[in-house]
């Protein structure tokens, strides 16, 4: 099934486009971190905000410890985002997105996620964006913070069925919201960038 990923930038870009990418599965998501390796592609390895890892558990994601975290993300930095490598007991695999203890069967194994922007759920809680959905939003935000686009023209598309954008909510760059373009729309929801540990306090994995 293909899967076309579109944009609504109308502004014009001083510097080389990043390229389109939307890691749907494996193969693609190998593709991305080729480029990625390649230094093509950075907004995921290099970012001012916070990013935090996170395992997928019964259709929801949830934050790893702090050191956790903290331990893989010292991995992908070190592996570029490629490639696999140890964290405690546990193999992480970037090409794969998964985490499984050692010696472990494949399908004991978790989805993982780098969490960088995050919206908040209607139950409350907050779930990161996908990680081609926040290298856009990423990508976005850099070049406005390096003057090459305008805060006004930061609108950025993260779901195309029903259409959703993510705005700045004012002139601030640390205020953001999702959007729905539609009549009866539902309120905004709210939308962060970066990991805020506090956010998670009322909500428990099991």
């Amino acid at each position: 099934h293909t899967h076309t990923h579109t944009h609504t930038h109308t502004h014009t870009h001083t510097q080389m486009e990043s390229p389109e990418i939307t890691p749907r599965n494996v193969s693609e998501i190998k593709n991305m971190l080729l480029l990625q390796r390649k230094n093509t592609y950075t907004p995921y390895l290099t970012t001012k905000a916070k990013p935090h890892w996170f395992y997928r558990e019964k259709g929801k994601y949830y934050p790893y410890d702090d050191n956790v975290s903290y331990e893989i993300e010292k991995l992908f930095q070190s592996l570029k985002g490629t490639g696999a490598g140890k964290v405690g007991e546990y193999k992480v695999d970037f090409d794969q997105l998964r985490s499984m203890k050692e010696g472990a069967s494949k399908a004991s194994g978790k989805s993982i996620l780098r969490g960088v922007w995050f919206f908040r759920e209607e139950d409350g809680s907050w779930q990161p964006f996908q990680m081609d959905t926040a290298g856009d939003l990423e990508a976005a935000i850099q070049k406005v913070e390096k003057g090459d686009t305008k805060l006004a023209d930061f609108k950025i598309m993260v779901t195309q069925d029903p259409p959703r954008f993510v705005v700045p909510v004012g002139q601030s760059l640390e205020k953001f919201h999702q959007i729905r373009e539609t009549k009866n729309a539902k309120a905004p929801r709210a939308v962060l960038r970066g990991y805020n540990g506090m956010i998670y306090k009322n909500v428990t994995p099991f």
